[in-house]
């Protein structure tokens, strides 16, 4: 399916919000791209002399229900609002989303339709852009004058999108822009680090430096710490519990170590959290190593799925997460993803 608009469209002018003086920005949670988004997009409506307010989405449930006012007019910064919340932005003026993630199609397309005149969706499914590149890019539109250090936005991508190709003179400095950021937890974070980075990259790089080894570490002795757990001729299933004593991580370093067992089989790998996330929240994460799996399309069957406990997912065809309210037993994580693989193999013979 196409994305809801096409990327050659025209971008929206603030000159068209319909309440400047009441904003809702919602960004993806403790994720470096939604909060550069949110960043990105304060800066520009506070020189433009917009009011808002911006708050941290999580992915489970209603997502922005919580938050919205009659009259608002709401930007969604890489991710979208839920079918769930629905009731509660018929009462706004317009929902401006922009969004990346491909599995949000379908979704996008029945929250159109059920707020005739209200959603301008602005999101690039194409794999070419992050949410902070479609912000930047909407941003720059409007106002020439801004300006946010592109080495930033681009090492912001490349955390994102991890196919992303950035110039190869930020490759020596990757480790510590990343370290700087997710000091808090690889999916924790803040607005003020993030704010940081941009006033003062430098001084962030030279705290990101020091960071960068223990975070190594870490990776490695989480990625020591897997097993596989099933392994039929048609895929491979491989289990890692992360303990709150073995973070942050770096998710990067992690993809690579997992690459390594790249053997032509499809190889699903699973990581849970013990703990839950400041919304009491727990994350499941999915990674492949090579590219014969679709992660985006295991986590939504998992999703999907009747028997599931899980809330919410999705995620790219390389990465991507499940949630759940309660800790899922690895026992039935197992077998529902068994479940997914046996599926999406079939279906493919």
């Amino acid at each position: 399916m196409a994305p809801v608009m096409s990327t050659c469209q025209p971008l929206f002018n603030f000159n068209n919000i319909a309440n400047p003086a009441d904003i809702l920005i919602g960004y993806h949670m403790g994720c470096p791209d939604g909060v550069a988004s949110a960043y990105i997009l304060k800066v520009a409506l506070e020189k433009a002399g917009f009011k808002q307010v911006i708050v941290p989405i999580g992915h489970a449930g209603q997502k922005f229900t919580d938050y919205v006012r009659p009259g608002q007019t709401v930007f969604s910064l890489d991710i979208s609002p839920s079918l769930e919340d629905l009731e509660a932005l018929q009462s706004v003026q317009q929902i401006i989303i922009l969004d990346h993630h491909a599995c949000e199609v379908e979704t996008q397309r029945k929250l159109s339709e059920g707020l005739p005149g209200k959603v301008i969706n602005l999101s690039d499914f194409s794999g070419q852009h992050c949410g902070a590149s479609l912000v930047h890019r909407l941003v720059i539109a409007n106002d020439r004058d801004l300006n946010f250090d592109p080495d930033v936005i681009q090492m912001i991508h490349k955390m994102d999108v991890f196919q992303h190709k950035m110039p190869a003179h930020l490759d020596a400095q990757f480790l510590s822009f990343k370290s700087f950021l997710i000091q808090d937890g690889e999916r924790n974070v803040s607005f003020g680090l993030l704010e940081r980075m941009f006033k003062d990259k430098d001084g962030s790089m030279a705290i990101g430096k020091q960071l960068s080894k223990p975070i190594l570490d870490c990776t490695m002795r989480l990625f020591e710490s897997s097993a596989i757990l099933v392994e039929t001729a048609s895929f491979r299933l491989v289990w890692c519990q992360q303990s709150s004593d073995c973070r942050p991580i770096d998710f990067f370093s992690y993809q690579e170590l997992i690459d390594t067992m790249i053997d032509g089989k499809p190889t699903l790998f699973l990581t849970q959290d013990e703990v839950p996330n400041a919304k009491g929240i727990f994350n499941l994460g999915l990674r492949r190593a090579g590219n014969t799996l679709d992660v985006s399309k295991v986590a939504a069957f998992l999703k999907d799925c009747k028997a599931t406990p899980f809330v919410s997912g999705g995620g790219h065809p390389f990465a991507g997460g499940l949630q759940s309210n309660v800790l899922v037993k690895t026992d039935e994580i197992i077998r529902l993803s068994v479940e997914a693989l046996t599926s999406l193999h079939q279906s493919q013979q």
